[in-house]
């Protein structure tokens, strides 16, 4: 038996490496790109970018200092051999990257796959776009990018070098096995190693990594067959598990706002793929600041994201003008949140949210329900308490009680974070860690890489798309959150009752850090609420539209990761200044 159970994991060790082994087959470069540069040290609009002189650059030579900006002109010419062939840009600078086509409109985002990430939780990187359109009738390629000298968490990867340009193929029939693999791999860590379907998998795999390993003949299929009655059940579990697409866009963080406004186009237009290549995906936003700054920056992009949102593709989430902190914001400004929040969407989509989405936030103020309640929102979304440091929250499904009696129906989707993998453990997490399963059998799984955009990827659909075939998982559904909170609404009796505040066990200090923009913050909330009794007192209605502008902007610096004092340096240096210029603003409306 003991050497059974070494010669097992040994081949489950070697069973492991299929999938880097399958990757390095994947791919073929059909011609490297020349590449030139123009950096600067703050973005360059579109129209702008031949401005500037350009300058050639090879791959692995560095481009940029942390938050260095450029624009990349990226070309080759396509052998005549492969131009009916699908091929694919391969681009990763060290950084995140926006596609542009010659009409300035953004195409595709990317990310390097050096970014910081939880590798449990999936691959950051977005590297590849299809690109026969761009190639013109000599099998000439030329490409624009607006790059980004940070990763998705606002560090300095690989000192700046440029990893990738090469236009590449890839082996499709050879990725479907690829996902295939993956699945049953995840599959199996979710089986009890003694049974059945646990050793029929682990046989089949290891037989497939010796097809794939000295590549017998029609490998591929030969192990596409032997997968295949792994990947093609429907499940006969009752519980059901409401999937949706997520990018978790901090307003500000780990890098300044100015590129928190870049994050959101290289974001959607990741998201835009998705929706394209997967007819089925459905994806959510939530902050009204970030459409408006992408109406400014990008209508086009913007009148695209309206025909998804028509289309009943996007979710439009939470009630709020951004995700606030709620324990040092004031009364009045939280009120303004929801005001200027819920007035946004009605205007520009006619649509009035349900729930407040707040994953993020470091703690929930005991005077909430109250807020939400006469805001006209009945439910409300966090992840954040999952991630206490000493005391395990009670509940993942739970009235929100607050300190006048008013109640919200409040649901943490139990895998505990935002940034979901959509595997196969994923799914068998929530269902067996949901601590009210006994009262209700649906749940919220929201997938893709988030905290600094990017949103989901292609492997997040092709997952999902085979956990719907196996029958140890949940029921999938690809929804709102919305249809889900319909759902769980028609339980909510039955469901338990937390009264008073959330308070996080995490992020201490976030009370007395930053003590600057803390006092500023206060001293705007105070000044422009006295601003705005005196102008309503004259009747002096023309500055309303200043104010509505300036409320704003104070708002966006309670954002969660502003006014705690969570964010780097930079972030407080012009926040500091731009309040000063709208303290001065104020008083010149007084005079």
């Amino acid at each position: 038996m003991e050497f059974n159970s070494v010669y097992k994991n040994n081949c489950l060790g070697e069973t492991k490496h299929t999938l880097p082994l399958l990757e390095q087959r994947l791919e073929q470069v059909v011609v490297p790109c020349e590449v030139k540069y123009a950096r600067s040290e703050e973005p360059v609009k579109y129209e702008d970018k031949d401005n500037y002189e350009y300058k050639d650059i090879k791959v692995g030579q560095s481009w940029g200092n942390l938050f260095d900006c450029a624009w990349f002109k990226v070309s080759c010419v396509i052998p005549e051999k492969y131009r009916n062939h699908k091929l694919y840009i391969k681009f990763d600078i060290s950084g995140e990257a926006l596609l542009y086509n010659s009409k300035g409109t953004p195409i595709k985002g990317f990310t390097n796959g050096s970014s910081v990430f939880k590798r449990s939780l999936g691959e950051p990187g977005k590297k590849y776009y299809e690109i026969n359109e761009f190639i013109d009738s000599t099998g000439v390629l030329k490409l624009d990018f607006d790059g980004a000298c940070n990763d998705l968490f606002g560090k300095y990867q690989d000192n700046g070098k440029i990893i990738n340009a090469e236009v590449i193929t890839k082996d499709d029939e050879l990725l479907k096995l690829y996902y295939d693999f993956e699945t049953c791999l995840f599959l199996m860590s979710i089986l009890n190693k003694g049974s059945k379907k646990y050793e029929m998998i682990f046989d089949d795999l290891y037989d497939i990594h010796k097809l794939i390993l000295y590549e017998e003949e029609d490998y591929i299929n030969k192990s596409l067959k032997l997968i295949k009655k792994y990947i093609n059940k429907k499940t006969k579990k009752q519980n059901t598990v409401y999937a949706l697409g997520h990018a978790h866009i901090d307003l500000a963080w780990l890098w300044p706002i100015r590129e928190t406004k870049r994050k959101l186009l290289r974001t959607l237009t990741n998201v835009f793929y998705m929706f394209e290549k997967y007819p089925e995906f459905t994806f959510g936003i939530s902050q009204p600041q970030l459409l408006e700054w992408l109406e400014e920056k990008s209508p086009e992009t913007f009148d695209k994201l309206m025909y998804y949102y028509k289309a009943g593709r996007l979710e439009l989430q939470g009630g709020a003008w951004v995700e606030m902190d709620t324990n040092l914001t004031g009364e009045e400004a939280i009120v303004r949140q929801f005001l200027y929040g819920m007035n946004y969407y009605k205007e520009k989509f006619n649509f009035r949210p349900n729930s407040l989405w707040l994953p993020d936030v470091f703690g929930y103020s005991g005077n909430l329900p109250q807020i939400i309640k006469k805001s006209g929102l009945d439910n409300f979304m966090t992840i954040k308490l999952s991630w206490n440091l000493i005391n395990r929250f009670p509940y993942h499904t739970f009235h929100f009680e607050g300190i006048d009696g008013s109640r919200v129906l409040a649901h943490m989707p139990p895998e505990g974070n935002y940034n979901s993998s959509a595997s196969a453990v994923a799914f068998d997490t929530i269902v067996n860690t949901y601590r009210e399963k006994d009262i209700s059998d649906e749940t919220l799984l929201l997938y893709g890489i988030g905290d600094g955009g990017g949103g989901p990827g292609d492997e997040h659909m092709e997952r999902i798309n085979r956990n719907i075939k196996i029958e140890e998982m949940p029921n999938i559904k690809l929804a709102s959150s919305e249809e889900f909170f319909n759902v769980l609404n028609k339980k909510q009796d039955n469901f338990p009752v937390y009264i008073g505040e959330l308070y996080l066990e995490n992020h201490q200090g976030t009370f007395t850090s930053q003590s600057n923009i803390k006092k500023y913050n206060r001293h705007m909330e105070n000044k422009i609420k006295t601003v705005e009794y005196l102008m309503t007192y004259f009747n002096n209605i023309s500055v309303l539209d200043k104010l509505d502008e300036i409320w704003k902007e104070v708002l966006l610096y309670q954002f969660h990761d502003i006014l705690p004092g969570s964010s780097i340096k930079r972030v407080y240096d012009e926040a500091l200044k731009r309040y000063e210029i709208l303290d001065h603003e104020l008083t010149q409306l007084c005079n």
